[in-house]
């Protein structure tokens, strides 16, 4: 199953948001509401149960994906977390480990493309499969579209949609031959709307939301 916030809320309707603290760091991912009013803490649990599920998580060193690492380890999953930062991821699996959760850290360079599948089938091989893969990893710089160099072009989409398509094709098999899986692949409302000096991010996300819908 490939899955997205929207199979999300239409599941549980309501809507969700990033909730953060003033320095802007994400402190819980996501919040749901029925009709209205949070869903109670017992039942959030129930919704994302994740026990002994093995969840991929990429752009996990800090933000958002160490926001969705960290939760999905407090409800039982094992992690495979992978990011180029290989000092902050380090960081982020010492305070995830430290509750308990299994974690195994890939701190490599999502671009390459032998070396981004090599590792999701060596992940694969050590947990026994992959349940939940979350292509969350980006890299943005906010500038002028005409001032946009193509070095710094290159990286974002290389990160924001290369990564995100070789590693769809990666776990895909993986999840077809064990029957089951999902992918979470994030996306922006900027695909739609726009945002300023965001040219190339309100591209990625656009080609990303795309991506979803033709693998779905």
């Amino acid at each position: 199953m490939l899955a997205s916030l929207a199979a999300v809320e239409a599941q549980f309707p309501g809507f969700h948001e990033l909730v953060l603290d003033p320095k802007g760091q994400v402190r819980r991912f996501v919040r749901l509401f029925l009709n209205g009013d949070e869903l109670p803490r017992e039942d959030f649990d129930r919704v994302i149960e994740a026990s002994d599920v093995l969840s991929v998580v990429t752009g996990a060193a800090g933000g958002i994906g160490r926001a969705i690492a960290e939760e999905a380890g407090r409800v039982g999953a094992r992690l495979a977390l992978v990011d180029a930062d290989a000092e902050r991821l380090d960081e982020t699996v010492t305070a995830i480990r430290a509750n308990g959760t299994e974690v195994l850290p890939c701190a490599i360079d999502m671009t390459n493309r032998a070396l981004w599948q090599k590792i999701i089938d060596d992940i694969a091989a050590h947990f026994g499969g992959i349940d939940v893969m979350v292509n969350n990893a980006m890299w943005v710089k906010y500038e002028l579209m005409t001032e946009v160099q193509e070095d710094v072009y290159r990286r974002q989409m290389a990160i924001g949609l290369d990564a995100v398509y070789w590693g769809i094709q990666a776990v895909t098999p993986h999840m077809i031959a064990q029957g089951s899986g999902s992918i979470v692949n994030m996306t922006s409302p900027a695909s739609v709307h726009g945002i300023p000096n965001g040219s190339v991010y309100a591209a990625i996300k656009g080609a990303v939301s795309a991506l979803t819908r033709q693998c779905a």
